[in-house]
């Protein structure tokens, strides 16, 4: 249920992009961060890492469509 519940997205304007976990899942965080039960896993922090060619390329996109 979690990893179906990751979701992404490229904000339009400057609001960037989103990287997150969707309602259906709330315990992510818990799962991400950790708890007193639990050690951090860091799931969002390593798909954010992985996606960085792909973040890249739609900020270069971007550009040179705000620029023409």
């Amino acid at each position: 249920n979690l990893k179906k519940s990751i979701a992404s997205d490229v904000m339009s304007g400057d609001k960037g992009v989103f990287i997150g976990v969707t309602d259906s899942a709330p315990y992510g965080i818990f799962v991400n961060e950790g708890s007193s039960k639990q050690p951090a896993q860091h799931f969002l922090d390593k798909g954010a890492n992985n996606g960085i060619p792909k973040i890249t390329n739609v900020a270069v996109k971007l550009y040179k469509n705000r620029m023409r």
